[in-house]
């Protein structure tokens, strides 16, 4: 089985470091896939790894400054190894990382592995992530190292909390899903690894393999960053109904619509609350689902069709699984949607959502219920909307319970 690395550069100041660490690779059947861009061209490449001729190195052409995205997919083109490995030209491999990558992939149900990470500030001191969000960090030979999230929506829909690096795909998954987005000039790792998991099949290697070097330019700092705050909830919004469906699926849970119509998503059992369909009137009783059994809950236009708020929250948190999701979207009381329609029952705006996720407004309402908010977005969901005041409230919660949290902040 034979690896393809590639690596695209715009800077060959740190490039020596990882070759340094290829060539103490354990497993040495790999190629190597420079792809210089920005003011670098082949022979800068070729010249600062002149002391690694024993490196199989492949240099290719020199590619404009085009998005990274198609930098990217450009170098995963010209790999010939059956697994792509992703890695930065400013951070290097631990001496076993191919090795434990090629042990993952002789499985051939798994598409994509990703491992733990060392994080070093340019002094050389460890650099972690806060526990407030979920992260769990130990110690290493190599440092101190951040624990990768396990597989799940709540963590490949946020880059924040997304498979840090390593990365590696089987090349034909890679192929079979479209590779790179060529249109992305950042988060195309992000979209990426949500269309991975929705595809896929994918496995956390609960290990330290790669050492990430932070300085003053990456790509987490200065004026992109603000703009990589704002895309990755659009990115999350995009792919989080496919992300958590697949989750019900690998999970054998069932998917529940509660948005009264009549011609539900694939897959999905629905609730028609606009007809009264007697069976599965929602109203001030137990819900006719079984603890635990559901995966997600899809509610379009729908919890302000029950009049018991807090009823309602508690037969959703008791019938979800642990991790399971609420996905929600609900006319807001800041505009006139709520209140024009004479079959609406209970009304509902952002601040709403805080009874049931954090703790100082749960007190007041002694409601039994532990949710994460993942997600709040106040938004008109299209310019007829906006046109006549009808804004809406997507919120997105996941259930919390003593034996998991999902990655992120938790306030109840």
């Amino acid at each position: 089985m034979k690896v393809s690395i590639f690596t695209p550069t715009h800077n060959v100041e740190h490039l020596q470091r990882l070759a340094r660490s290829l060539t103490q690779q354990t497993f040495q059947e790999f190629e190597w896939v420079v792809l210089p861009n920005g003011s670098v061209k082949p022979e800068d490449v070729e010249s600062e790894l002149n002391a690694y001729f024993e490196l199989e190195t492949q240099v290719l052409p020199y590619s404009e400054d085009i998005k990274i995205g198609a930098l990217k997919k450009q170098a995963c083109v010209q790999c010939k190894g059956e697994i792509l490995v992703e890695v930065d030209h400013d951070d290097e491999l631990t001496p076993d990382a191919l090795e434990e990558i090629v042990k993952a992939f002789e499985d051939p149900a798994i598409d994509f592995v990703y491992s733990n990470t060392v994080r070093i500030n340019a002094d050389g001191t460890g650099n972690t992530f806060s526990n407030d969000f979920g992260w769990q960090i130990r110690s290493s030979a190599y440092g101190l190292e951040t624990v990768a999230f396990p597989p799940s929506p709540a963590g490949f829909s946020k880059i924040w909390y997304a498979p840090d690096h390593i990365r590696a795909w089987r090349q034909s998954f890679y192929d079979k899903i479209g590779g790179h987005d060529v249109d992305l000039a950042v988060l195309d790792d992000h979209d990426l690894l949500c269309r991975t998991y929705i595809n896929g099949i994918v496995k956390h290697i609960d290990l330290p393999l790669y050492i990430y070097h932070l300085h003053d330019n990456n790509t987490c700092y200065g004026g992109v960053n603000s703009f990589i705050q704002d895309e990755t909830l659009n990115i999350h919004d995009k792919y989080i109904y496919p992300m958590v469906e697949k989750w019900c699926d690998l999970n054998a849970l069932r998917k529940i619509d509660l948005c009264g119509g009549h011609n539900p998503p694939v897959g999905y059992e629905s609730v028609d609350l606009v007809n009264g369909d007697i069976t599965f009137n929602l109203d001030n009783r137990d819900w006719p689902f079984v603890a635990g059994s559901v995966g997600l809950i899809r509610a379009h236009d729908a919890l302000e069709h029950l009049k018991d708020p807090i009823n309602t929250m508690k037969e959703v948190y008791r019938i979800l699984a642990p991790g399971g999701w609420l996905l929600s979207l609900t006319p807001s009381a800041e505009g006139r949607g709520a209140f024009q329609d004479p079959t609406h029952v209970s009304f509902w705006n952002s601040n709403s959502f805080w009874y049931y996720t954090k703790q100082a407004q749960n007190s007041y309402i002694n409601c039994p219920v532990r949710f994460q908010l993942n997600r709040i977005k106040n938004f008109y969901p299209s310019d007829w909307h906006k046109m006549h005041l009808i804004s809406y409230i997507k919120a997105d919660l996941v259930k919390l319970n003593d034996n998991y949290r999902p990655p992120g902040l938790v306030e109840i």
